[in-house]
């Protein structure tokens, strides 16, 4: 059994080395070899050293090569230059080199090491004398090689081939134990131990694991003792026996002396403090292995360490690291083709995008991970992949195909025996079930789910699973035990340190909150304090909910991803304007309405932020040339340092390196801060589109004049709203969702661009007969009905500002320091406006009916402009008017006449 296995990530997955590939045709030459002598020599990958033996035909050729930290292959050829024989039959320790001669001459045996990447190591050889074969010798000869194609076909990796190896050491391993060998012995009953646990028998691999154990202590094998500790452990691990497993790591540990095979421990103990809930000590023992693999030079061992960083990043929601680990990762495996590196790298990849809802590039993977899975016979690994398609179908609504799947996921994982990872497949069956209105039925399975998690100690697992319990509870109107749910979640997640999972699920819980509150009837009046969804509560759990998802987001460097990934939390924002509307609703005067217009802004203004970096839009001009030259400097700087920071990471490093490279990039990043406070001082424009700050009401107040009116939606999955802002007030309204308003918007877009040219669409619609159809006006209703009433006037201060929220000013042209009054705005409440002209229309028709005052102002008027600007100026008057009778709750007083003149 390899020393240097490793078992991978989240999901412990075996690690094989790379095959050397064909042997070339022998050549002359070679250090002639005495019996008797011990050779003692340095080799590294790439290398080979060559050795001459002279034998005559059916002499026993019996050699030895002490293995030292490097796995090393031989291989003899005859008299002729063919190859007559290849040993590697031992993962660590004495290689035996056993051989009948068929012929008389020299031979020669060519050393080298199984991985071409291999530093350099120290070797010892020696011969006996050549001599007739006993029938013990030969049973050797015949246990060596039937060993030697055992070990090969371990490194194929393929089902097929796993199934051959297994039937190969059944077969090695009665000739060991006829010759009497115990150190061969223990090795095969290892080797058929490790076979089975690949098979998904890991109960009946440690039978053998203990068979093996047994051996190695008796006779003293300190190395190969380690190595079956550490393949324990593996299966104990894979029976969800995760404090077991670690206790295994921990003996086997002082026992692993090569770098290599210490590094393969370290590794298989980080996944197990991952599965355990620590990530944090996981990623500690990775990083711990990544060095010692590279020393070892073993890059197949590299993928492992560097798969299994990507896992536990992508867990703890830092999408960038985990993409950089998990595509150097997949390039190494396939530079070196390790199938089964890449299979688990794609595998998370796929998920990881799933996660950032890119849900192609996820199939993607996914499909070639299946693939990979499938050649390598990996049940657990075939299992997950079915589970990540059934996870992209159900995001695209394909429910039974995506049912389909997550059923032949957990078919695999039971065939397999793998409980420990099947529970997220029964928490994904269980949301299709939810989500088909068979919610008994998706309860059923969540309560599975959480057994299980519990039974194993997952606590991520058990965390999911209470999410996903309290979601469901809340839904079937048992919204307490919903919220205590998601309680018992919360510090689950905290401990974990998983802050995207943390983010949900103060979401969840400040939406349950908000739905407590809304069940209370509308003429109840309730303040805060006696709100059962205390949404006091509520916004705190969701403004910290959208401060992680912004700290998650700026650690991804990529702008397609930090786009994505804002785009995957979108609902957050949405869920916190309800959410401040509803305390708008319930205290009027405290200015929550205010806040949810800021709310809107800052995510518009985070839309807009990565609309121009994804356009890759120039906003530069207009800005000093040098102070741009500058943050672009700083940017590549900055983007350098946390490069090698990373790299450093990586590798070998000292406190002192890390300190230094800390304290640079703090420097670059205050110096950053500086230039860009310079740049918003000399460069206002740049820095608005550039680092883009949301305005509050003030602000946007001052950029309104008396005759603007600005109307700002925001569309949500429940309900929309609507702020119309003055330059004096701010009045807001609830409207339909968005699914409504988009169905209606995409019909009116659809017959304004029904492939006419403009003059052509004018055209049409100027037409006695063109008729806005229903849906249009519907939209139109939605829209801007809301603003279409005064109320009770006191959103504007004085009768002016109404006058030109509806758009009866005059507009105003300036030149030559000359002022002139046009027509009427038009802007704003255009409704309201026709209604307030047509009745002052009907005033002008009786005019002579009207009070004295009126008329007498209404002659005046006529004799002096047209009647037209006279009916406007009416309409304007009555405006005022009405404003005054609203705001000061009086009754209207007609002017007096004065009457002495």
């Amino acid at each position: 059994m390899p020393a240097n296995i490793a078992y991978r990530s989240l999901f412990i997955a075996v690690m094989l080395w790379l095959s050397a590939g064909p042997i070339v045709a022998a050549q002359n030459g070679g250090y002639p070899l005495e019996p008797g002598k011990t050779v003692e020599r340095d080799l590294a990958g790439g290398e080979s050293h060559s050795y001459l033996i002279r034998l005559a035909s059916g002499q026993f050729l019996n050699a030895i090569i002490a293995q030292r930290q490097t796995d090393l292959t031989a291989t003899l050829f005859g008299p002729d230059g063919r190859q007559v024989g290849q040993f590697d039959g031992m993962w660590y320790g004495p290689e035996p080199v056993c051989y009948v001669a068929e012929a008389t001459g020299n031979y020669r045996l060519e050393i080298r090491p199984f991985n071409q990447t291999a530093t350099r190591g120290s070797y010892e050889l020696k011969l006996e004398e050549p001599r007739a074969p006993t029938p013990q010798d030969r049973t050797r000869a015949a246990a060596v090689k039937v060993s030697t194609e055992g070990k090969r076909l371990i490194e194929q990796g393929s089902a097929q081939s796993i199934r051959l190896a297994k039937e190969t050491y059944e077969e090695a391993l009665p000739q060991w134990r006829e010759i009497g060998d115990r150190l061969a012995e223990g090795q095969t009953l290892d080797c058929l131990g490790f076979l089975l646990w690949l098979s998904g028998a890991p109960a009946k691999a440690i039978e053998f694991y203990n068979q093996a154990l047994t051996i190695r202590q008796e006779i003293k094998d300190r190395d190969g003792e380690g190595e079956t500790l550490n393949n324990m452990a593996a299966a104990y691990s894979a029976l969800g026996k995760k404090e077991q497993a670690l206790e295994y790591y921990n003996r086997a540990l002082p026992l692993r002396r090569a770098d290599s095979d210490r590094a393969a421990t370290l590794g298989n103990m980080g996944a197990i403090y991952l599965s355990l809930g620590d990530p944090r000590k996981a990623i500690e023992h990775y990083n711990q292995a990544l060095p010692l693999w590279r020393a070892a030079g073993n890059r197949v061992g590299e993928v492992s360490a560097l798969v299994g960083l990507g896992s536990i990043h992508r867990i703890l929601g830092e999408s960038q690291l985990a993409l950089d680990y998990l595509h150097r990762g997949a390039q190494i495996a396939r530079e070196v083709n390790d199938r089964r590196g890449e299979a688990y790298a794609l595998l998370f990849l796929s998920r990881l995008h799933i996660e950032l809802g890119e849900y192609d590039k996820a199939l993607d993977f996914c499909g070639r991970a299946l693939s990979l899975f499938r050649f390598l016979g990996d049940g657990s690994g075939e299992a997950m992949s079915l589970n990540n398609h059934g996870l992209i179908n159900a995001f695209w609504g394909a429910k039974q195909k995506a049912l389909d799947f997550y059923t032949q996921a957990l078919s695999r994982f039971q065939a397999v025996g793998d409980r420990y990872n099947g529970g997220a497949t029964l928490l994904n069956i269980g949301k299709l079930n939810e989500e088909s209105g068979d919610r008994p039925g998706a309860l059923d399975y969540y309560n599975q789910a959480l057994t299980l998690f519990r039974d194993f100690k997952n606590r991520r697992g058990e965390a999911l699973a209470l999410n996903y319990l309290g979601s469901l509870y809340a839904s079937l109107g048992d919204r307490q035990k919903g919220l205590d749910c998601h309680r018992q979640a919360l510090p689950l997640w905290r401990a974990l340190g998983d802050r995207g999972s943390e983010a949900s699920t103060l979401a969840n819980l400040a939406r349950i909150q908000l739905d407590m509150s809304l069940d209370i009837k509308p003429d109840v009046r309730s303040d805060v304090d006696r709100d059962p969804g205390n949404l006091v509560e509520a916004r705190h759990n969701i403004e910290a909910a959208i401060a992680i998802t912004e700290s998650l987001r700026v650690k991804i460097a990529s702008q397609q991803l930090r786009a994505s990934y804002f785009g995957a939390t979108r609902q957050y924002h949405e869920l916190y304007i309800d959410l401040l509307m509803r305390l708008h609703r319930l205290q009027p005067s405290e200015g929550h309405d205010v806040s949810a217009l800021g709310a809107s802004e800052r995510a518009r203004a985070r839309g807009l932020l990565e609309m121009l970096t994804e356009a890759r839009a120039d906003i530069s001009e207009g800005i000093d040339a040098s102070l741009l030259a500058r943050e672009r400097s700083l940017q590549k700087r900055i983007n350098a340092s946390a490069e090698y920071q990373y790299r450093l990471l990586s590798d070998r490093h000292t406190r002192e390196q890390m300190e230094t490279v800390k304290r640079e990039l703090d420097s670059l990043i205050d110096e950053s801060r500086q230039v860009e406070a310079e740049i918003r001082k000399t460069s206002p424009r740049y820095a608005e589109l550039k680092y883009p700050q949301p305005l509050g009401l003030p602000e946007i107040q001052r950029m309104l004049d008396s005759e603007t009116l600005l109307l700002e939606y925001s569309l949500g999955e429940e309900r929309s709203y609507l702020w119309a802002v003055t330059a004096t007030g701010i009045e807001s309204f609830e409207l339909p969702k968005r699914a409504e308003i988009e169905e209606l918007a995409r019909q009116s877009y659809g017959w304004l661009a029904a492939g006419e040219t403009g003059a052509q669409l004018r055209a049409r619609l100027a037409r006695p007969a063109a008729k806005t159809p229903e849906w249009a006006t519907s939209l139109s209703r939605i829209l801007l009905g809301p603003v279409a009433a005064i109320g009770n006037g006191s959103g504007f201060r004085r009768g002016r500002d109404l006058a030109a929220w509806v758009g009866m000013v005059p507009r105003e042209y300036s030149t030559g320091g000359k002022q002139k009054l046009l027509g009427i705005s038009k802007r704003g409440n255009g409704y309201l406006r026709r209604l307030f002209v047509q009745g002052a229309r009907v005033v002008m028709q009786y005019r002579t009916k009207q009070a004295p005052g009126l008329s007498c102002w209404l002659g005046q008027l006529m004799s002096r402009t047209h009647q037209n600007v006279a009916v406007v100026a009416l309409a304007n008057k009555l405006l005022r008017m009405a404003w005054a009778v609203l705001c000061k709750n009086e009754t209207y007083r007609p002017p007096v006449v004065n009457t002495s003149s």
